[in-house]
């Protein structure tokens, strides 16, 4: 299954969230980008597909800077970890129109299980 990520890749969080994705064994590594405007040009490009997006922004800021590229990522599956729970952090986040939201003091073994349950349900393939 291909897996997009936009992270911190030196985060905890992040660390947190690429540990839960390993354990879950779902073969091809996530695709990971940290820098916004690199992560908006591979969507830029028509061949570029991935099966789930998982973004992480760190920051409100950063959370605004998506948001207002968001048609990029409308027909792609959406998993979003918000940066904190404050209302409107939260209702930014559903502008993304995401399948699942969670925030980035979780363990993440529920992202592990939905991405589990995607490649189960698409019967993808284990090596990508």
């Amino acid at each position: 299954m291909h897996i997009a990520i936009y992270a911190d890749a030196y985060s905890k969080s992040f660390n947190r969230l690429h540990q839960a994705i390993t354990l879950a064994e779902l073969g091809r590594p996530p695709e990971v980008h940290s820098d916004v405007s690199r992560f908006c040009e591979c969507f830029r490009a028509l061949v570029y597909h991935p099966d789930v997006i998982i973004m992480m922004p760190t920051s409100y800021a950063e959370l605004k800077d998506l948001v207002a590229v968001r048609d990029l990522f409308a027909n792609a599956r959406t998993i979003l970890i918000l940066p904190e729970r404050d209302a409107s952090v939260v209702s930014m986040g559903h502008l993304f129109h995401p399948s699942f939201i969670t925030f980035n003091d979780e363990d993440f073994q529920d992202v592990a299980a939905i991405l589990k349950h995607l490649c189960k349900h698409r019967r993808c393939r284990m090596d990508g």
